[in-house]
Parts: C-alpha cells; structure tokens; sequence
C-alpha cells in the first residue's frame, strides 16, 4: 500500500501456548518496538483494537511523547481483550470509536469528548473491498451453501478450549453444511483448537 516499513521483529519466540507466553510475547514487542519508533520518529501512532501489539506501541507511544489515536476502543466482550482495550484507551490521545455505545463508554472512563468520534467499523470498508473470487469455491470444493468458521480461544477459559471447539464442530458435522474452517489466532488455549 505504499507504507515505508521502518522495522519488523518476531514476536512469538516460543513455541508454548500458556498465557505466560503471551505475556513474554507481550514485553518483546514493547522492547522492540521502541526502537522502531525512535527510528522511525512518527508525528502520530495509529494503534487498533484489542492486540497485545498493538497494546504494547500504544504504551510505547504515550511514554514517547507520541499522540496515539486508537481505533474501535470502547467495546465490550468480557475477555481479557476488554482489559486491553481500554488500557489502550486510556493511553490513547485521540479515540475512532465504531459506533455510539462505545463513544459514550469511551467519554465514561474519561476522555476528553472534542477526541471522541464515532467513525464506524473500518472492517466494514475492508469486507466491501473484497471481491468474489469463484476460484475460492472451487480450490476449497465449496459450493455456494457453506460456514465460514473462526474460533478463537477465550483467554479467561483456557482449560475449555478443546470442549468449546469440540462443540463447534460438532454442531458443523451435524448440520450437513461444508466449512471452511480458519485458524484461531494465538492467544493461549489456541493449540488445542488446532489440535482439534
């Protein structure tokens, strides 16, 4: 997309699923990160969501004197994700909130309100992007009745993983339908979803 990409590292040096690991995973990208802001030197961070990268810039940028404006903070899901995300919140300058329930909650932990916007989904734009590809169909043999499946793991329940996933698919195998089924992103609990 014409971005100058300053800096990459790895993240993930371990192969373990635990929630310590996502933790360690956590503290290299906040070491690391710094040096690329350093050597990048942005006018303003744009930081996203819930993800514990995006979390550890926007720590980073606060700390750096660095305006952050965060996108689709204020929402509500009971996972550690929330506590994520409005950490991030409230290490962010200016907020994108993607509709009105989570401006107001935003203005409720006490941002200021001329930094609030109520701006939508970006994914929404990102999905009407997208155009049919029938080649997708036929590479996965899919015909035009079929789930899309993506689970991932909630980090409050990790022990649980395998028996929520379980039941998914369970339920997929029971309805007749075809899937195509996504990998879970790598929050702990992920490898026995994969296992799976």
């Amino acid at each position: 997309d014409g971005f100058k990409i300053f800096s990459t590292f790895e993240m993930f040096l371990e192969n373990e699923d635990s929630g310590a690991a996502m933790v360690r995973s956590f503290s290299t990208a906040l070491k690391e990160v710094t040096y690329a802001l350093e050597t990048s030197n942005p006018d303003i961070i744009l930081s996203g969501f819930d993800i514990a990268a995006n979390f550890a810039v926007t720590i980073a940028g606060a700390h750096m004197n660095i305006p952050v404006a965060h996108i689709q903070g204020g929402e509500v899901t009971g996972t550690i994700d929330e506590s994520i995300r409005h950490a991030m919140t409230k290490f962010s300058h200016y907020h994108f909130a993607a509709n009105y329930d989570a401006k107001n909650r935003i203005e409720k932990l006490g941002e200021i309100p001329e930094h609030v916007f109520d701006v939508g989904c970006p994914s929404v734009d990102a999905i009407l992007q997208v155009e049919d590809n029938p080649d997708i169909l036929n590479k996965f043999g899919l015909d035009k009745n079929f789930f899309i499946m993506l689970q991932h793991p909630v980090t409050s329940e990790v022990n649980d993983s395998k028996d929520q996933i379980t039941c998914t698919v369970d339920a997929i195998i029971q309805s007749g339908v075809n899937a195509l089924i996504i990998l879970p992103n790598n929050d702990a609990g992920f490898s026995k979803i994969i296992e799976k």
